[in-house]
């Protein structure tokens, strides 16, 4: 499975860069169309990055080599960037990214550690929101600060919540979105590697919203 999906990306890379080079080859070709191409590719190439890095991340902390490098941490920063990257990713599944971000939260956490956290999450949110808006929120209370990413789609059965953030496992039937079945498993384990929690909360055809919660620097904007 795992082979499936490495190789799986590469299919649609090989044919939009045999494109691009059908349209250098013609010195007519209209630039906006080359562009299109062109971000095309890199969002092809960002997803294929995205898939071995999980790899390594799941082979490092299986072996018990995964050390965390905590540092100041400003998550909203953080966020901002990971919606601005992921927006284009979010537009080819017919789908908006709407964030509600609150300033000066920060945290000793591991900067990479929490954009990974970020990542999975909006990620997994628009490969199950069937097209609709994907919400991403952060705030902060009583010394911890929240991520929320809610999606609008397929949603999960009572009887898979159990099991989403096990490894390897998916709550769809494998062919309903492509994947390891790792990336919630990898949130978990991130999360609570920062002295967080992590919770959901989902419906059959009403979508899904996962909560990590981790502890700030008394930065709190909440009352």
């Amino acid at each position: 499975m795992i082979v499936h999906e490495v190789r799986n990306p590469l299919t649609p890379l090989l044919m939009q860069t045999s494109s691009l080079l059908l349209l250098t080859d013609n010195p007519n070709a209209p630039i906006a169309k080359i562009a299109k191409g062109v971000r095309s590719l890199n969002l092809i190439v960002e997803q294929l990055l995205r898939r071995t890095s999980v790899l390594l991340d799941i082979s490092r902390m299986s072996s018990g080599i995964y050390r965390l490098e905590p540092s100041l941490v400003d998550a909203g920063e953080i966020l901002r960037s990971v919606v601005s990257r992921m927006s284009l990713e979010a537009q080819v599944a017919g789908s908006i990214l709407e964030a509600q971000v609150e300033d000066g939260i920060t945290g000793n956490w591991d900067a990479l550690a929490f954009e990974q956290i970020a990542d999975n999450l909006v990620s997994n949110a628009i490969k199950y929101g069937e097209g609709r808006s994907v919400r991403i929120e952060l705030s902060a209370r009583d010394g911890m600060a929240t991520l929320k990413v809610s999606d609008r789609g397929m949603g999960i059965s009572p009887e898979n919540l159990d099991r989403v953030f096990d490894r390897f496992e998916r709550a769809v039937r494998r062919g309903q979105a492509s994947g390891f079945g790792i990336g919630l498993w990898l949130v978990g384990r991130l999360t609570q590697e920062m002295g967080g929690s992590i919770g959901i909360q989902s419906a059959v055809g009403e979508g899904t919203t996962i909560s990590v919660t981790l502890p700030t620097n008394g930065t709190d904007t909440g009352t």
